[in-house]
């Protein structure tokens, strides 16, 4: 590896009138440049060594090499050394996933979902009945895209795409109060290559953003039938023993229906495979006949959700990235 940072050339910004930012212009060593910022100093993240309020937020430098000859800012004589010029911000008021990330919103279709439910027509309010309609849920996909330099989380990547978020709160998208909600669908990495040696890589994670709960799906009402006979349950007003009586006089005749929904619950614990084992817990009990949002899973003993839930955030964690 080369000598790292060799010479300090320009500084824009003054530190007490209070700057908003403080740029250095320095002339690095391409050995470290070119296999990303493998130097001490400056990482984006660090303190600027004139005062520690401004934190470095980005690392850009140009993609041509020059020879350096002359005394480095140590003082130490180098010569035939290949050289670039990097410029490098410091910040006061400093985050690393807002400033690092652009994000590019779009529509991404629906999501259609078979709702049952009975309707009138508005003018005349005349009941129309039973009918089975299309609801659809506006999809939304977040393309985030930076400059990644150093070594990329490709593990982290490839194991948490096809989950979904954890936590409520996902600030780099703007989305609060929604676990469950966002789903890392993929990610693409493309390397940046000069002098057949890659310098950083352009990386874009996509994500998909729905309204509910991507384990969720809309489970119409279905009418409870009698276990004795197999016939469909209504309710009456006589033999008060049965399970189907009723004081109500408007219900006497009418279906009963089964609007109950469960949610499948992770408990933290793992069966034999290392699967997560989920517990069933009831949703609520809506009112007859009007169905429910509810938790859709795969058949097996242990009520696995079709999405695991990951902490989505550990995706930007791990970057170093530059505007």
């Amino acid at each position: 590896m080369g000598v790292g940072l060799i010479q300090l050339v320009n500084v824009e910004g003054d530190a007490s009138d209070n700057a908003d930012t403080i740029v250095e212009t320095w002339i690095c060593d391409w050995d470290d440049v070119k296999y990303g910022w493998n130097i001490n100093n400056p990482n984006i993240g660090t303190t600027w060594s004139g005062n520690s309020d401004y934190i470095c937020s980005t690392i850009k430098y140009n993609r041509e090499n020059q020879r350096f000859y002359g005394k480095d800012y140590l003082g130490n004589t180098r010569s035939g050394i290949d050289v670039v010029t990097a410029q490098i911000t410091y910040k006061r008021d400093w985050t690393l996933e807002q400033s690092a990330w652009s994000i590019k919103i779009a529509s991404s279709g629906y999501r259609i979902f078979k709702v049952l439910g009975e309707g009138t027509w508005g003018v005349i309010q005349k009941p129309c009945g039973w009918q089975e309609n299309d609801y659809k849920m506006p999809i939304l996909q977040y393309d985030l895209s930076c400059k990644f330099e150093g070594n990329l989380p490709y593990s982290t990547y490839y194991s948490y795409v096809g989950k979904i978020n954890n936590e409520a709160d996902m600030p780099i998208l703007g989305i609060t109060g929604s676990r469950g909600c966002v789903l890392f669908e993929s990610f693409s990495i493309i390397p940046n290559i000069v002098q057949d040696e890659i310098i950083n890589h352009d990386v874009t994670l996509t994500f998909k953003y729905s309204m509910f709960d991507w384990n969720w799906e809309w489970r119409n009402p279905v009418q409870l039938t009698n276990t004795y006979d197999g016939k469909p349950m209504v309710w009456q007003n006589k033999y008060p023993n049965r399970p189907d009586y009723t004081q109500t006089a408007s219900l006497v005749n009418t279906p009963i229906w089964s609007g109950d929904t469960y949610q499948y619950v992770p408990t933290g614990q793992v069966d034999m495979q290392g699967n997560p084992i989920y517990n069933s817990e009831q949703m609520g009990d809506p009112a007859y006949g009007r169905g429910g949002w509810d938790y859709r899973t795969y058949a097996s003993l242990n009520n696995k959700c079709v999405y695991d839930y990951a902490n989505l955030l550990d995706l930007f964690n791990e970057a170093q990235s530059e505007e």
